[in-house]
């Protein structure tokens, strides 16, 4: 539903509830929003630029309908978000290169969309993520050399994409790591055995 404290909008959780058509550009005018979940609709056309204006944004889900163009550049302006979930949409384009100036950012879940583009080499600066999950898309180039940074990662997914190159060293320094899912890429050589 919708959370309103103060007359001011600070929740719009609208879960499984069949909406359809486009998400408005007035979607800005929320300066107040601190959650925006729109989880499993039928909601399409882009992510609106406007976005960028919601700078209390702590939580994004809009996984699970059939977005389509890119992630815009403005996201990576709402640095109090916590939680990115974009995940089983028709995105493309590339992830954008500014996303590691999100440092709060804890979940960051991309899987089964279009993206191309390399793996911005700015993940690394996000440390405190627990969650990286951008399988099923079709990235390609390496995977960053720096990965050693994300001391707070639990789970790194990148498997059937068009990644290759080496498994960086970095990533036997992950102690916090639980899940990695390499697979269906074009990586080669030994796993670090750190």
């Amino acid at each position: 539903g919708v959370k309103i404290v103060d007359d001011k909008i600070v929740a719009l959780d609208l879960d499984f509830n069949n909406l359809e058509g486009n998400l408005p550009n007035e979607l800005g005018d929320l300066v107040h929003l601190q959650h925006l979940s729109l989880f499993r609709n039928d909601i399409s056309g882009t992510i609106p630029t406007s976005i960028g204006k919601l700078k209390a944004l702590k939580e994004i889900n809009l996984a699970f309908n059939k977005l389509q163009g890119t992630i815009p550049t403005e996201v990576t302006a709402l640095t109090s978000l916590e939680s990115l979930k974009l995940f089983m949409n028709e995105l493309s384009g590339q992830i954008p290169t500014a996303i590691g100036n999100l440092s709060n950012l804890k979940t960051l879940e991309l899987y089964n969309n279009n993206l191309s583009g390399t793996i911005p080499q700015s993940v690394e600066k996000l440390t405190n993520l627990q969650t990286l999950v951008i399988s099923s898309n079709t990235l390609t180039g390496k995977l960053p050399s720096n990965l050693s940074q994300l001391k707070k990662l639990k789970s790194l997914s990148v498997f059937d994409n068009q990644l290759l190159g080496t498994i960086p060293d970095s990533i036997g320094e992950l102690t916090s790591l639980e899940e990695l899912v390499l697979s269906n890429n074009g990586f080669y050589g030994d796993l670090p055995t750190q």
